[in-house]
């Protein structure tokens, strides 16, 4: 009776294993997998789109501060005969 008992708790013990083995496609696993697939994609995209704009935004000043720049010495160089 004890060798059938440890023999029924060694196969319960393979049999676990092997459920644990294919987990993954368990229907509930994987639409829970699926779920969070789609809230980490929302988050990648809220921040790199945040980054893009950023640099967007930043590349634009910068040009806008280096044309700014560029026309202030070129008035401050150039003679006031060009200029006019």
């Amino acid at each position: 009776m004890l060798s059938d008992l440890s023999n029924v708790k060694s196969e319960v013990a393979e049999l676990r294993t092997e459920l644990e083995r294919y987990r993954e496609c368990d229907p509930e696993v994987m639409q829970q997998m699926k779920g969070e697939t789609v809230v980490a994609k929302e988050a990648a995209n809220r921040w790199t789109g945040k980054e893009f704009k950023f640099k967007a935004t930043m590349s634009l000043y910068i040009k806008r501060c280096c044309l700014i720049v560029s026309i202030n010495i070129l008035q401050f160089y150039l003679p006031s005969s060009i200029m006019n």
